[in-house]
Formats: structure tokens, sequence, C-alpha cells
């Protein structure tokens, strides 16, 4: 039984671990807000390699600003965070804390996705691992696994109430019907004193009055 209960809990811990990440992953489709791995170390110290990033869209951007940045042209959007040194003309300046330079080329602000308002150490590893995709079909196995495990724990747990249920009865030697039959019957015995107890019936009443009327 022990063991049962800390296999659950365990798995509990599992499921609420694969929903956290799933929100934390695409909190984009709630918010405004989009969650980000730091996959290099040109922002270290300010972004060590594997923090997780939360940035967040601006009307404008400043000098300072650590913003993420998104490529242009076909095929896979790449992306990168860097610290805004200079702004000119709708054109940034831009440079990683760990760099000794400025990128060699300035960066469009319409290529801006937002900037950096949240950093947690290390989540993002767990992000990276997340986004393979043999975990993310491996987590939703096991999702579909545990609900299915739940539902049928359910099922046992309400057959065992329910045969619980029936011991009690026949322990008490009687059926929910047999009570009610046997309530019906002292019901119809406790009318039936009244008149025992008079000793005479309505019928018996009414002939001894119309004796009388004709004497």
């Amino acid at each position: 039984m022990k063991d049962n209960i800390l296999f659950r809990a365990i798995i509990n811990v599992v499921m609420i671990l694969l929903l956290l990440m799933a929100v934390v992953m695409n909190i984009s489709v709630f918010t405004n807000y989009q969650s980000l791995a730091v996959v290099s170390g040109s922002m270290e110290p300010t972004l060590p390699y594997g923090s997780l990033i939360v940035i967040s869209p601006q009307k404008e951007y400043e000098v300072e600003d650590i913003v993420t940045f998104h490529s242009t042209g076909d095929g896979e959007v790449k992306r990168f965070t860097h610290r805004i040194v200079s702004i000119n003309e709708g054109l940034v300046s831009t440079k990683g804390d760990a760099n000794n330079a400025i990128d060699p080329s300035p960066t469009s602000l319409s290529r801006a996705e937002g900037k950096v308002v949240v950093t947690i150490p290390y989540i993002g590893y767990l992000v990276m691992f997340f986004e393979k995709r043999w975990v993310k079909v491996a987590a939703i196995l096991l999702v579909l696994l545990w609900m299915a495990v739940e539902l049928e724990l359910a099922k046992r747990r309400k057959k065992l109430k329910n045969q619980e249920g029936e011991s009690l009865m026949k322990e008490g030697g009687e059926h929910p019907e047999e009570i009610v039959a046997e309530a019906g019957k002292l019901k119809n015995q406790e009318g039936e004193n009244p008149m025992k107890e008079g000793g005479e019936s309505p019928e018996e009443i009414a002939q001894e009055a119309g004796k009388r009327k004709e004497e």
C-alpha cells in the first residue's frame, strides 16, 4: 500500500513538472511574453548559459536594454540576445557582455522581439531538453498513460466502495427494500391500533347509532 502511494506521488510530481514546462514553453499563447533558453555564453555573466529568459515586446527600446532579435530571410528563424549600445535612426548597434567588440552589423529595430524582463538560471537546460522531438513524444505518451491509469484506479475505487456497501447491508441482515416494506407494515399497524383500543370499528358505531334512532 505504501509503495503504491509513493509511486503515485512520484508520478504526480512528474505530471506537475510536465505541466509547468508546457506552460513555460508556451507562455506566448496566453500572454504577450515569450520564454527562451540561453544557448550561448555571449551575455555572461548577466545571462549565463542554460538560463531561461522571458522577453516582452516594447513600444520603444533604449540604450543598455538587453533585447532579443530575430534573423531575416527564409529558413529557420535564428535569434540572438545582446545589449543595445547605440541607436541611430531605427538601427541599433549591439554587443554581448562577454564579447570584446560590438557586433559587426547594425540591426533594425523592426527585428526586435522583446526586452529581457526575467532571468531564471538553469531552467533553460530543461527547456532545451524538452524541445527535442523524442522528448515531446515521450512526454505526450506518459501523460496519456497517466490518464489511463487514473481512470482505471477510479473505476476500481468505485467498485470497491460498492462492494463495501453491499457487505454492510448483508451484515445488517436486511436489504433496503425490506426495510422500506417493514416501515410500511409498522405504519399500518399504528393506524389499526386506535380502533382496537376503542373496541369498536367505525361500521359498528354507525349501526349502533341507527338502532338508537329507530327506538
